[in-house]
């Protein structure tokens, strides 16, 4: 693999680790109240799975 192939996906694992961020503000606006535990541990694993992504990329590198 090239290096423009590691960067789009850098770029793309990035993007997905900062999704549930993105969602948790538009679920506080449209919605008052508590966050779901349930969409918060999805967060925790999207979280993790990215992390792990991130880290695989850069030992190929």
């Amino acid at each position: 693999m090239g290096q423009q192939d590691y960067d789009l996906a850098t770029v793309h694992v990035s993007a997905g680790a900062e999704y549930p961020q993105v969602c948790k503000a538009l679920f506080r606006r449209q919605r008052p109240g508590a966050y779901p535990a349930e969409l918060a541990a999805r967060e925790e694993a999207l979280n993790k799975l990215c992390s792990v992504a991130l880290d695989i990329i850069a030992l190929l590198q």
